[in-house]
């Protein structure tokens, strides 16, 4: 509405004018009040129709971002399964090669004692760390019965008198019976040639852990008997 006194608009329906204050007649708020009424039924309203399509429209869109960080987190997850498969068929490989070339060294005569250790010792391997020209350092966990301890105690007490390899063999087995299994972390060079064929190259301190843990100790008693 336009003030009669001070010529400037003032928003329709209002009672008086919002720059000078001037009270406007009750037939200009009324006249006023129903142009805007006009003018807010001229402008066309959204049809259902319409209104119905934008919703659709949006909710497509939102369904297509949900199924693209849906496919790519299926992607990133076969990606990293495969990776994961990969390492655990080649670690498998080592394990197996490691526990076959050990086996390789049994031998049909040799004490009962060691074909106890061979069935209970076990090996994990759980690294596999390529270094150069096909040499790797591996990881393996060695669970075997610790019978180091007994042994030792068993060696004090034959010091003084002897006995004989039958009664040292049944000694022995009967540690493994009741030994607590020890779990250890070694680690084995290996070779793979250019022929996929591995080599694996045993150490000391794999092979203690493999024989109940009594291995180094039994070494170095051979040792000082033979001096």
């Amino acid at each position: 509405m336009k003030c009669a006194y001070c010529g400037k608009e003032t928003p329709d329906g209002l009672p008086n004018c919002v720059h000078c204050g001037h009270p406007f007649t009750s037939a200009q708020v009324q006249a006023a009040r129903q142009t805007g009424a006009q003018r807010a039924a001229a402008v066309p309203a959204k049809s259902t129709k319409t209104a119905d399509a934008e919703r659709q429209k949006k909710q497509k869109v939102v369904v297509i971002v949900i199924a693209g960080v849906l496919a790519a987190a299926l992607l990133i997850g076969g990606i990293v399964g495969i990776t994961m498969k990969a390492r655990s068929d080649r670690l498998k490989k080592f394990e197996t090669q490691i526990t076959t070339q050990w086996q390789a060294a049994v031998t049909d005569k040799q004490p009962d004692f060691l074909d106890a250790l061979d069935k209970q010792a076990s090996l994990i391997c759980t690294g596999a760390e390529k270094q150069q020209n096909g040499y790797y350092t591996v990881t393996v966990q060695v669970t075997s019965p610790d019978i180091s301890g007994d042994l030792k105690k068993y060696q004090a007490q034959k010091t003084k008198k002897s006995a004989s390899d039958s009664d040292m063999d049944q000694a022995i087995c009967k540690m493994i019976e009741t030994a607590t299994p020890k779990t250890t972390t070694q680690t084995l060079d290996v070779i793979v040639d250019d022929a996929g064929e591995y080599h694996v190259q045993f150490n000391d301190a794999f092979a203690n852990a493999m024989l109940g843990y009594a291995y180094t100790d039994a070494m170095q008693a051979l040792t000082e008997a033979l001096k």
